[in-house]
């Protein structure tokens, strides 16, 4: 978010009420490194499903390879979270290992977050904007919709997003700006993403332009980064060709993250994240499950943030995270990984 719009909302939302309160205590934690963090998270990654319609072939969804069972999270699993943390949180994401709008319950669950004066936003592949449904993503109280088009022709598009159609997202998006022009509102923020790689680099001119027909707010270029597979030569062939773009380097035949040595992960204080059958995860980077901390279906989140499981994690990683395999192969765990954002219609 540019400035204005993170003032803009820290100022209604945050700054006269106990969240505020949480936030300093989880800051003052991370700054003493403490294993017990005197708040709670307040950041929450949410995940209506582990379900997605396209094959895109570095997610372990799109390539059918989850090693956990698939679903949708039910609206009183999502309820459960709200209850236990609602009060103290600042940010959701509405999204994880799946496409959020195929969750028949997504606009219910953010009108109920919205409610708690949480800033949410969601994460699509686009498919599924239609004519049917951009109303409802207007007046359900959704800040922002991050909307991945890693391509601005078909051939390029469909190398990556398999099963997809480009044309169809174009539209999608348009119709949305459309209805958010109809009701005169701000909301939802678009964010068109563009994933950098080998194929579509030579496209960003061409993405700039479609992104200022459609009437966008911000374009966003972000490295590829891999998660849950090996660095082979399979997976090289994705990788940007401009070095200042990538997260990774080639050095004898060999491929190898741009590694950073700091025994620190804001997410182990900032942020929690919930799988649709609510087992608590450390972060996004674990597709799998592998790493579960507790289900808020048997426990408060509460209990579990500060549970003996999360602790020994925490202590793990404040000395020796790169034991950990998750946090060893994590995309954010690399120097350089430029993401840039442009703003192109501010609502501010």
């Amino acid at each position: 978010m540019e400035f204005k719009r993170k003032l803009s909302y820290f100022l209604r939302n945050v700054a006269f009420n106990k969240k505020l309160i949480n936030y300093i205590a989880i800051e003052t934690s991370k700054k003493l490194k403490l294993k017990k963090p005197l708040g709670l998270p307040h950041t929450i990654m949410i995940e209506p499903n582990n379900i997605c319609n396209l094959k895109c072939p570095l997610c372990p969804t799109g390539e059918r390879s989850l090693k956990r069972p698939l679903g949708q999270m039910a609206l009183d699993t999502f309820q459960k979270v709200l209850d236990d943390v609602g009060d103290s949180t600042i940010h959701l994401r509405l999204w994880n290992w799946g496409e959020p709008l195929l969750n028949k319950d997504l606009f219910k669950m953010i009108k109920r977050a919205n409610r708690k004066k949480i800033f949410i936003n969601i994460s699509t592949n686009g498919t599924f904007l239609n004519k049917d449904n951009v109303q409802d993503l207007v007046d359900c109280g959704l800040d922002e919709i991050i909307v991945s088009v890693d391509g601005a022709s078909q051939k390029t598009y469909e190398k990556y997003r398999i099963g997809g159609h480009l044309d169809t997202i174009l539209k999608g998006i348009k119709l949305l700006a459309e209805a958010k022009k109809e009701k005169n509102s701000k909301t939802p923020y678009i964010n068109l993403q563009f994933i950098l790689m080998s194929h579509n680099e030579h496209e960003i001119s061409e993405i700039r332009k479609i992104a200022h027909e459609l009437g966008v707010n911000a374009l966003t270029f972000k490295s590829v980064g891999i998660m849950d597979v090996e660095l082979d030569k399979d997976i090289e062939k994705y990788l940007p060709n401009n070095p200042d773009m990538g997260r990774y380097i080639s050095e004898n035949n060999k491929l190898t993250r741009k590694l950073t040595a700091r025994n620190m992960c804001d997410t182990m204080y900032d942020e929690t994240t919930i799988a649709w059958d609510g087992n608590v995860l450390p972060c996004c980077n674990d597709p799998h499950g592998s790493y579960s901390l507790g289900n808020v279906l048997k426990e408060d989140l509460k209990d579990i943030w500060i549970g003996e499981k999360y602790m020994k994690l925490r202590k793990i990683i404040l000395t020796k995270k790169v034991s950990i395999p998750m946090c060893k192969d994590c995309p954010g765990h690399t120097r350089d990984a430029p993401v840039k954002r442009e703003i192109l219609n501010p609502i501010y």
